[in-house]
Order: C-alpha cells, then sequence, then structure tokens
C-alpha cells in the first residue's frame, strides 16, 4: 500500500523503527542525515505492509535526475527494502514491488 510521510507523522519513525531490526544502525544513521538537512522522509515515496501499527515490510522510492551529455533523465531508486523476518515469504515484497513499480509507470 502507498503510505505518505506528509499525512502520517509517525509513519517515519515506525519505518525506521522496523527497519533498524533487520539494519541495525540504520535509524542513527539516517537521523544524521537529517542534522545535516537530508530528510529521507521529504524526498521518498514509501510503499508499506502494516501489521497493527507496526510497519511489517517496506520498498522505498527515491527520485532523482541523471544528467549525461546534456540531457536530463528522471530517474527513480528503489531503496528501504526489507520485510520482518517473522513475516517473510508471505508475498510483502512482490506486492509491494508491483505497487511501486505501477507508480513509477
Amino acid at each position: 500500500m502507498r503510505a505518505n510521510y506528509e499525512t502520517d507523522p509517525t509513519l517515519y519513525e515506525r519505518c525506521l523503527s522496523s527497519m533498524d531490526t533487520i539494519f541495525p544502525g540504520v535509524k542513527k544513521m539516517a537521523d544524521q542525515g537529517r542534522a545535516r538537512n537530508a530528510y529521507w522522509d521529504k524526498t521518498s515515496t514509501p510503499f508499506i505492509v502494516e501489521k497493527g501499527k507496526e510497519v511489517i515490510a517496506h520498498v522505498g522510492l527515491l527520485p532523482f535526475k541523471v544528467v549525461v551529455e546534456g540531457q536530463t533523465f528522471h530517474a527513480t531508486a528503489v531503496h528501504g527494502i526489507y520485510t520482518i523476518e517473522t513475516e517473510r515469504r508471505k508475498g510483502y515484497f512482490k506486492q509491494l514491488m508491483n505497487e511501486a513499480l505501477d507508480h513509477i509507470k
């Protein structure tokens, strides 16, 4: 499901808390980035699966521009991909990636 950091002020912290269980230290690194005006939640489009208020799976999209020989191209990076261990092998990644790819189109 596509989510929005602006409409859910708790989403950023919930995503990073879950992500930090899989990639220890990522929350600290993201917080350090915020201290340097690098706001992931201001540029990323999150696609998530929730169980209650816990984000159990996440795929994020980061748009960016690439200039090649003076020509600008729009591109998208896929980032922050995870499913918490107890919820793996249930098709959440496939669901979120399909939604993210549809969004890019």
